[in-house]
Parts: structure tokens; C-alpha cells; sequence
């Protein structure tokens, strides 16, 4: 549930999905948009959360999966509310970058994620831990941020909050991991990604008019 950014010893990557196709990568015509509702209590500068979005929507990509990233107001923002962001809706996520964690949580882990899957399933990311390994000079900032939004993302879509033991889904991150995820090579199986598509498509259809 929880992934953790310490050094472990170092392991192969998972095994490359190809890439996804106009219809998505099992050649679906029909593969629609997971919305994503950001809340970024934290205040993340934009110079970091524009790059971490498209870094983790390109992860997604790479599984067949499309993000509709929406900017939601905190409740300290004066900003007007976007209409979407005040839509229900059960096929979407919520996603918080918090900017500390409770210390239940353990001193390592960088985010953790409440699958729902009858409805919308919360994503939240602890900014000062990002922090912390950009200090320790794992990777780039966005990298480390836009992989930790992937990893409990994929938390939601798996309705799982167990972990592989290799690639993107590994509970923790090893040197040889983060250099990968600096490189754009850390990503889903093919079994963790087909199971995602299936998850988005299942999601989708609980808003389809019966």
C-alpha cells in the first residue's frame, strides 16, 4: 500500500509493456479517460507539479491508460471551484499531496491509497518525503514525485495494496530503481497494466445510462 523510498538490494526492472496503440494497447475502440481530481495541500510549485503530472500520465500511457488530470481548489485557496471537481461521480480519483504524513505511517513511505471500488478512490502523496529523497539526489524532483503518484495510482486501479517484487509496483525502491524511474525505464507489468485497463473500463461503465 505504502511505497517506500529506501535502498534496497538492487533488481531487474519488470518486464516492458508495449507501448499503447490510438485504441489503447489490447486494440480496444473504446478506452475512456480516468479523471483525476488534484488537491494539492502542499502547494507544490508549478514548476514541479505540471512535469509530475505529465510524468506520471506518461507511465499510465505506456499501460493503455489515459488521465484527465483536474485542478481542484483546497480550502485555503480563494480561487473560484471548477465545475468538475464538484461532480460526484464513482470512476474517477482523488489525489492529495499532503505535506507531511501522520507518523503511523512509518518514516520512509511516500504515499498510501484507499482503493474503493465502488467509488472514488483516494491518492495521497506526502510531499516532504519527495523532498527528502530530492536532497538525497535519487532523481529529479517531478521524477520522484510523477512515479509515486503512478505506483498509488496503480494501488487504486489494482484495488490491491499488495506489491510486486519488481518494477514500478515494488514496495520499495532501490538505487538501481530510481535510476531507472530518472530514465523513464520503471514501469507496469503487462499483467498489472491489463488488469488497470480492465479497472478503468469497469469504472467507466458503472456511469454508462442503463
Amino acid at each position: 500500500m505504502c511505497l517506500s523510498g529506501t535502498s534496497y538490494p538492487e533488481v531487474l526492472a519488470a518486464p516492458v509493456p508495449p507501448p499503447a496503440t490510438e485504441h489503447g494497447s489490447t486494440g480496444d475502440k473504446w478506452r475512456p479517460r480516468l479523471p483525476v481530481k488534484v488537491y494539492d495541500y502542499a502547494q507544490v510549485p508549478s514548476s514541479v507539479i505540471g512535469p509530475a503530472e505529465r510524468e506520471a500520465g506518461r507511465i499510465l500511457i505506456e499501460a493503455g491508460i489515459n488521465l484527465n488530470w483536474l485542478t481542484c481548489r483546497v480550502a485555503s485557496s480563494q480561487e473560484p471551484i471548477a465545475p468538475a471537481c464538484q461532480e460526484g461521480g464513482r470512476r474517477g480519483l482523488i489525489l492529495r499531496i499532503a505535506p507531511h504524513g501522520a507518523g503511523s505511517l512509518g518514516s520512509l513511505a511516500l504515499g498510501f491509497t484507499q482503493p474503493d471500488p465502488g467509488g472514488a478512490a483516494y491518492v495521497t502523496i506526502l510531499y516532504s518525503r519527495v523532498r527528502e529523497l530530492v536532497r538525497n539526489h535519487v532523481a529529479s524532483e517531478h521524477k520522484i514525485l510523477g512515479h509515486a503518484i503512478a505506483h498509488e495510482i496503480g494501488h487504486a486501479l489494482l484495488n490491491s495494496r499488495t506489491h510486486s517484487a519488481t518494477g514500478l509496483m515494488r514496495a520499495q525502491w532501490s538505487a538501481s530503481d530510481w535510476r531507472l524511474a530518472d530514465v523513464e525505464q520503471l514501469r507496469f507489468s503487462r499483467q498489472e497494466a491489463a488488469a488497470m485497463r480492465s479497472e478503468v473500463v469497469r469504472r467507466a461503465e458503472l456511469e454508462l445510462p442503463h
